[in-house]
């Protein structure tokens, strides 16, 4: 039995490791065939050990350098395929108090994320009837084209929005009908 060198009850996680490697040295040596080694060949093989550790975990998981860190400039771009609003902020007035105009130098840009709600809109589907003035004999009228649900009010659109949110945001219907009636439109 080796005598303990520090209480476990106040041991630090590095300490619990380093005491655990120089376990697994000590049986690899056991196994290896060496027999009893001094204290300084045995910290000399510990180090090397250590250092075949470390190897192999920087290998695995390389350190972070600094070009993998954000710069503040780059937080919180937003995608350039997200469609662009330009709203440019002049001055009243570009004249100078001299008199003269005063040129462009630069500017300050900003973004910031918008949001526009789901847009109800009516389709409104006009069919004209036409008719002859001198024989009288019929109408002609365009055939109606076919709906999802036939005398139904909602588009296929609006039926696979239902269906989307149902089934792929788990948002029940009845709360599918609160937000529809914020914005006017009565489902139920």
């Amino acid at each position: 039995m080796q005598p303990q060198l520090f209480s476990w009850k106040y041991a630090s996680q590095h300490e619990l490791i380093c005491v655990h490697v120089f376990e697994q040295l000590h049986v690899y040596l056991e196994v290896v065939g060496v027999g009893r080694v001094t204290g300084a060949t045995f910290l000399s093989l510990t180090g090397m050990y250590l250092a075949v550790v470390y190897a192999e975990d920087e290998a695995i998981d390389p350190p972070k350098t600094a070009s993998a860190t954000k710069s503040p400039k780059e937080r919180g771009l937003l995608s350039k395929h997200l469609p662009r609003v330009e709203e440019v902020i002049a001055p009243g007035s570009t004249t100078c108090g001299c008199g003269t105009e005063r040129h462009f130098i630069g500017e300050d840009v900003s973004e910031r994320l918008d949001i526009v709600p789901a847009q109800f809109r009516v389709i409104v589907t006009r069919r004209p009837k036409y008719a002859c003035r001198d024989c009288e004999v019929g109408i002609v009228q365009a055939p109606a084209k076919p709906r999802l649900i036939e005398g139904g009010m909602p588009t296929e659109t609006t039926v696979a929005s239902v269906i989307v949110s149902k089934y792929a945001d788990h948002l029940p219907l009845y709360r599918q009908s609160q937000i529809y009636a914020r914005q006017g439109v009565n489902i139920d």
